[in-house]
């Protein structure tokens, strides 16, 4: 499908898309990634998709396509989230691009507000002299879905973080009032945020990464070469800085506080503000949650989540040919969720790749005191121990085995 923007698009790269509850990490990850010297990251948050969008859906069907175009158009340029950018796409310029193209042959709403913001944000692309634009927003997340059918080849980061943390952050700021509905409304939204981790990451493979906001600020080096190997972007040291970012970095963020370093103190933020029936509202609507998380997923946990998005990830770069940036991965994964057998079973597999034996045995083990039913990691298991001449013991695990001959399995098959 081509892009609902510019004529140019299809030579460029597609766009990065940032989302995640809000007080997550976002505008740091914004900062991060939009120092890189090819991605023109939208300075500010935007309320286009999340407000503007929904807002005039009722005006679709009612209002001539180019008349609902310059009510958009003036939602896009009356937000004091235009007004203060460092560099404005012109509105004439926009609207000439978008008049001259042919607005009334367009029989989606989606792909008509698609088609307005797309040209908008190449304009700024333009301004910036990147190669590629990003927009960041808490709450993408939510429409992810229409970000991936309007721009095939786009790159999707969802950043998340502890519910408790989060509460306690927004509490902090006054974003989450003390009515026991406003924590009920924002606990019910967190989870169906993890949720979307868990089901776009699987719908959208290799396009889509769940990234933890503890786990990238202990780590930030590690987590931003893993960010930038997913983006097909080189890695650059200066990113960790975020100074490359021209706009708004979080003025309400707590990294800001630090003089805009990551540091792992961004981690360890104590929640002392919530009171005790808070604490009782999240914790059980989490929990039913979780349980309803678990039809789909029985092994759910934040951990095994974690473990299961850079599994995902080890894949695709894998399919990419990046074999020792996914064993880098798939090592990580391992040692946050040590249960987690999938990421194991990988690794044994790279490692027989590599012809590092000892390697993949050890790590066929793991996964057969995890699940000793696993039959194709067993087999695996009786082919590493025959090619390294421990024939004795391949011969009593595949006694423990149904009869069937040596084969190997593919990685990630």
């Amino acid at each position: 499908m081509p892009s609902a923007g510019s004529e140019c698009y299809e030579d460029r790269n597609g766009p990065v898309f940032i989302g995640g509850m809000e007080r997550s990490g976002t505008s740091m990850l914004r900062a991060v990634v939009g120092s890189h010297p090819d991605i023109a990251f939208y300075e500010w948050d935007h309320k286009f998709w999340f407000h503007n969008f929904p807002a005039r859906a009722h005006e679709w069907q009612r209002v001539p396509n180019q008349q609902l175009m310059r009510k958009m158009l003036h939602d896009i340029f009356s937000s004091n989230k235009y007004t203060g950018l460092t560099h404005k796409p012109d509105l004439s310029r926009v609207y000439d691009i978008l008049n001259k193209s042919n607005l009334d042959a367009i029989q989606s709403y989606i792909i008509f507000a698609g088609k307005i913001f797309d040209v908008f944000m190449e304009q700024y692309r333009l301004l910036r002299n990147r190669k590629r634009w990003g927009f960041k927003s808490p709450w993408n997340e939510f429409y992810a879905d229409i970000f991936f059918e309007l721009y095939p080849n786009c790159k999707f980061l969802h950043v998340y973080r502890n519910v408790l943390s989060v509460s306690s952050s927004m509490r902090k700021i006054g974003w989450m009032k003390t009515e026991p509905i406003s924590v009920i409304r924002h606990t019910l939204k967190w989870n169906k945020s993890i949720e979307l981790i868990l089901s776009n990451t699987k719908k959208y493979p290799g396009r889509y990464l769940g990234i933890n906001y503890d786990h990238f600020v202990l780590e930030p080096e590690i987590y931003t070469r893993f960010i930038c190997a997913f983006l097909n972007i080189s890695y650059e040291p200066q990113m960790l800085g975020m100074s490359g970012h021209p706009g708004w970095k979080g003025s309400n963020s707590s990294f800001e506080t630090s003089s805009t370093v990551i540091s792992p103190k961004l981690a360890q933020n104590p929640v002392d503000n919530l009171s005790e029936n808070e604490f009782g509202i999240i914790n059980i609507l989490t929990q039913a949650y979780t349980s309803l998380i678990k039809e789909k997923w029985p092994d759910f946990s934040m951990a095994w989540m974690e473990a299961d998005c850079l599994n995902s990830l080890a894949k695709h770069f894998y399919s990419e040919g990046k074999v020792e940036l996914a064993t880098e991965v798939l090592e990580k994964a391992i040692k946050i969720d040590p249960s987690y057998e999938f990421a194991s079973e990988n690794l044994g597999k790279l490692c027989w790749i590599k012809n590092d034996l000892a390697g993949a045995v050890k790590c066929f083990s793991r996964v057969l005191q995890l699940n000793p039913d696993n039959r194709s990691t067993a087999t695996n298991m009786e082919h590493v121990l025959t090619q390294s001449g421990r024939i004795s013991e391949a011969q009593r695990l595949h006694l423990k085995q149904t009869g069937q001959s040596y084969k190997q399995e593919g990685v990630f098959g």
